[in-house]
């Protein structure tokens, strides 16, 4: 095989695998792509094999590349009752403590921790749907 040749397969195989990783392709979706492509019976065998043997890998490479912010390692919990203050002796109002431990590219952590209230939590709980709607529908 010429170089420009293999040039030219290896510039497809790269491609191929970067669209396979961005969007999670299954074993399924891959041989259906593949056959999309002008390629041999070896080399959509190749291509399919490596795939099947290292998506995950690959996967995680390419997110990883693509990730230029914290990621969220870990959340951690709790419910604390506030029972009384200063201002008013018999609250009795349950707080969600919040401990976020992030993940920054550079291998370093960072630990954010917060508190909400019912109408606090309530609200994330709200947006979080929203999300979740939209991932929903961009997934499918």
């Amino acid at each position: 095989m010429p170089g420009e040749k293999i040039d030219e397969f290896l510039g497809t195989c790269e491609q191929i695998l970067r669209k396979a990783a961005r969007r999670n392709w299954n074993d399924e979706q891959m041989e259906k792509a593949l056959s999309k492509y002008k390629l041999s019976e070896d080399q959509t065998k190749a291509i399919s094999h490596t795939w099947k043997s290292e998506s995950r890998k690959i996967h995680k490479d390419i997110v990883s590349k693509t990730v230029w912010n914290s990621e969220l390692e870990d959340l951690l919990w709790r419910i604390d009752i506030k029972s009384n203050s200063r201002e008013a002796p018999d609250i009795n109002e349950p707080t969600a403590i919040i401990r976020l431990n992030l993940k920054k590219q550079e291998s370093t952590s960072d630990v954010l921790h917060f508190e909400m209230d019912r109408k606090g939590l309530d609200k994330v709980i709200t947006e979080l749907d929203k999300i979740q709607e939209i991932i929903d529908k961009v997934g499918s």
